[in-house]
């Protein structure tokens, strides 16, 4: 990990004193994280899950540490334009479980589709896009998601008791016209707001949305 550290931080260095070399560079560079993605992946496997719930922070830096010198990588192709390397760190970021490399490599182009790709191909990638598309607040990237996708949007909203998401699975759930649902959430919401203006709201969304579900 610290030699892979090390050369990140050259090859930012050669850019300025010899461009010319920087393509070459960025291959090693793929090449010794390959290696070095491989070595933590099968030491992971290897230990006990016992071992890591005594020392999840030791653990969890060993997963981070893909992300962190993967997306390194990702960022320095994009300053060379360096296609064939980017598709190699995608391949990579798949192969190891890289979601933040895979999400950044999707939010840089604005490539939804590629993001809906490695939500089919990529488990349990979906969740992780989802967590990150509502901190965002992308809240229109999340109610334009492919209708395959209800479902599993649906579950995650559900595990989430705090206003916001509940906020986003009556609108879910308005989107898929699931009227009883979204009647039944949206008069709990109102009996847990102290402002009686928005008790108002909701309730008032509430009985639209019976309306809407005896029409």
């Amino acid at each position: 990990l610290a030699l892979s550290r090390l050369c990140i931080h050259y090859h930012s260095q050669w850019k300025a004193k010899a461009p010319n070399m920087v393509p070459r560079l960025s291959i090693q560079l793929h090449s010794l994280i390959t290696q070095y993605l491989s070595v933590r992946d099968a030491f992971l496997e290897a230990t006990p899950e016992e071992e890591k719930l005594r020392n999840p922070q030791h653990f969890r830096a060993y997963v981070d540490s893909g992300e962190e010198i993967l997306g390194a990588l990702l960022d320095a192709s994009y300053e060379e334009a360096n296609h064939m390397i980017q598709d190699a760190v995608a391949e990579l970021a798949e192969v190891h479980s890289c979601y933040g490399v895979l999400y950044s490599l999707c939010e840089k182009t604005n490539d939804m589709q590629r993001l809906y790709q490695y939500m089919r191909m990529v488990q349990p990638f979906a969740t992780y896009a989802f967590r990150k598309l509502i901190e965002a607040k992308r809240v229109r990237d999340i109610l334009e998601l492919p209708p395959e996708f209800n479902e599993s949007l649906c579950v995650y909203l559900q595990q989430h008791s705090d206003q916001h998401h509940q906020e986003l699975l009556w609108l879910h759930l308005a989107r898929m016209q699931a009227w009883g649902d979204c009647t039944s959430l949206l008069e709990s919401i109102a009996n847990r707001i102290p402002t009686s203006e928005e008790k108002q709201r909701h309730l008032a969304l509430s009985k639209l949305c019976k309306l809407a579900q005896n029409y």
